[in-house]
């Protein structure tokens, strides 16, 4: 940004009777840049994790825990002193109808919480009564025995049965498709479940790509 602060003031000097610069009043105002550096504390996260978002390998498991750094980052900078604190603040309310709440409620579905519970990462993240009811109705919609799902669910958040602790699975904990993977022959019901979501792309990006190589392939010429 900086850059180009020096390179539009320059050109705000720029004497040249056919270049008529009329924006130096903006250029030249402190608070446009103060104001804009605030708007980039904003925006930046958000380009980070929309990337993310787009890569190969973001799968649903992903989808929940980036919404939450999201609403954490924005959380922070509406108690800080940025110029857009109290917008911000009116922004993320976690009430009804308010327009965070409503993009929150829309992007994540059941599923998406279930996946990122089933993430061996995040095995031990806190997780509200709201959040469980998301992940038994998951089962009872995904599983054949949502009973027998919830019991290994539990035996996983717990370091129970075939999840103890000194399990070799949990050497896999950063590759959640080995770790399911490991897990398959003692709880088959929750790792076949588990590793559908571990493996499930959230995104276009491979279908369009998929589109772009094909028009280089078939084509008019």
């Amino acid at each position: 940004m900086d850059n180009n602060k020096q390179a539009l003031r320059q050109l705000a000097f720029v004497d040249d009777p056919d270049f008529d610069f009329k924006h130096s009043d903006i250029v030249f105002d402190q608070l446009f840049w103060i104001q804009l550096a605030d708007l980039l504390l904003i925006l930046e996260p958000l380009h980070t994790l929309q990337i993310m978002s787009e890569d190969n390998c973001a799968t649903l498991s992903y989808v929940y825990g980036r919404w939450a750094t999201i609403y954490t980052k924005l959380s922070a900078i509406s108690e800080s002193s940025n110029t857009f604190a109290l917008d911000l603040k009116d922004f993320i309310a976690d009430s009804a109808g308010t327009p965070w709440k409503e993009r929150f409620t829309r992007q994540l579905t059941p599923i998406h919480t279930a996946a990122f519970f089933l993430h061996p990462k995040n095995w031990d993240h806190k997780m509200s009564k709201h959040e469980l009811q998301q992940i038994i109705h998951t089962f009872n919609k995904h599983t054949t025995s949502s009973k027998t799902a919830l019991q290994q669910f539990f035996d996983f958040r717990y370091h129970r049965g075939s999840f103890y602790p000194t399990s070799h699975a949990w050497t896999y904990k950063n590759k959640p498709k080995l770790f399911w993977s490991y897990i398959q022959t003692t709880c088959p019901m929750l790792s076949s479940f588990a590793d559908q979501l571990m493996t499930t792309c959230a995104n276009s990006v491979p279908s369009e790509r998929a589109w772009s190589s094909m028009n280089f392939i078939y084509s008019k010429t």
